[in-house]
């Protein structure tokens, strides 16, 4: 049986939240140059984001090897360090600048969090297309996710 779906739906799940639940403060738009920079690396994360939101439904998480162990164990690690950023935005109030700033030592959670995920699964799954597509989500989503930050300071 296929298992790799649970990954993509336990990632979307927060971002439905985000629609019934939108920030109460949102900062202006970015200076043109940053709106310009922004759009272009959007589409770089939006390719990462089909890869990486199709390709696990044709796998199944698996846990006959050490290493099989170890990359579902920090799978479920940075998921679960996604979900608490996630909480942490609903509990103080929905604050646009919550999705963006640190949270234990880690710079934009929300946004390395499920990059992380998404390679260990790759790992687990032993699926370099998967980790391409993680890579290639980590090269747009980190750029979009600091350019955000940058509005709130």
């Amino acid at each position: 049986m296929l298992t790799g779906w649970i990954i993509t739906a336990i990632i979307l799940l927060p971002n439905l939240l985000f629609l019934v639940y939108p920030p109460n403060t949102i900062p202006p738009e970015p200076d043109e140059k940053s709106l310009s920079k922004k759009k272009k690396f959007e589409i770089i994360e939006k390719a990462g984001q089909v890869g990486c939101f199709v390709l696990p439904f044709f796998y199944s998480f698996q846990t006959k090897s050490t290493l099989d162990r170890i990359s579902l164990t920090i799978t479920i690690v940075a998921l679960s360090l996604y979900y608490i950023g996630w909480i942490r935005y609903l509990l103080k109030g929905r604050l646009f600048y919550l999705l963006f700033s640190p949270m234990l030592h880690i710079p934009l959670p929300l946004a390395v969090t499920p990059i992380m995920a998404f390679l260990a699964a790759a790992m687990n799954f032993h699926s370099w297309l998967l980790g391409l597509a993680a890579v290639v989500l980590a090269a747009g989503h980190l750029v979009v996710s600091q350019i955000e930050r940058e509005r709130c300071l």
